[in-house]
């Protein structure tokens, strides 16, 4: 069957590949589960930054857009509490969230060059938690499973580019950590 030429979303068909950038929002929560520095445990938020790239694939039907995504970034999101600013050997612990990749689904609709879409999946985050005492510390890198959705717009200028605004919201599976080091436990 030949396409109908008046189909908005016949530009948006096919295999795609870009780079991105933008802000996050990360909020994470630790608890001192042995109290060592504080029982009642914190909630950092910050904003960060991230940057990276994306694949996809989209499918038409004249005005309607489906497809998949895969994406990864770097991402920059770094807060610390002291537990005591002033004194000489303060206890801390940091929260880093420096990765982020997720694997999605979307569905939109095409009006002329702008396509207005839905999207959700899976999602993957790299954190680094780093608890510093006096006489010993350590670290906690690993990724998290999760998952996001989120919707966004985007904008063909021309054949072959376009410009993306999206925004997602992703959770990730809370987890309990601990290990002793140096008769120490450190537990979140």
């Amino acid at each position: 069957q030949p396409e109908r030429s008046n189909c908005a979303a016949q530009q948006w068909r096919g295999v795609y590949a870009g780079i991105s950038g933008g802000s996050l929002y990360h909020e994470a929560s630790r608890l001192d589960a042995d109290g060592y520095i504080d029982n009642t445990g914190w909630n950092f938020k910050k904003w960060g930054g991230l940057v990276g790239g994306q694949v996809g694939y989209n499918f038409v039907n004249c005005n309607t857009v489906w497809g998949f995504e895969v994406d990864g970034s770097w991402a920059g999101a770094k807060n610390t509490f002291v537990d005591d600013p002033n004194s000489a050997a303060p206890n801390s612990i940091s929260t880093n969230m420096n990765g982020f990749v997720t694997g999605r689904l979307r569905t939109g609709v095409a009006l002329d060059n702008l396509m207005l879409y839905v999207t959700g999946g899976v999602a993957a985050a790299h954190f680094r938690t780093a608890w510093i005492r006096p006489t010993d510390s350590i670290t906690f890198n690993e990724w998290r499973a999760g998952w996001t959705a989120g919707f966004g717009t985007e904008w063909a200028w021309s054949r072959n580019w376009s410009f993306k605004s999206e925004v997602l919201y992703a959770s990730f599976m809370d987890r309990d950590v601990s290990a002793v080091v140096g008769g120490n436990g450190f537990s979140f």
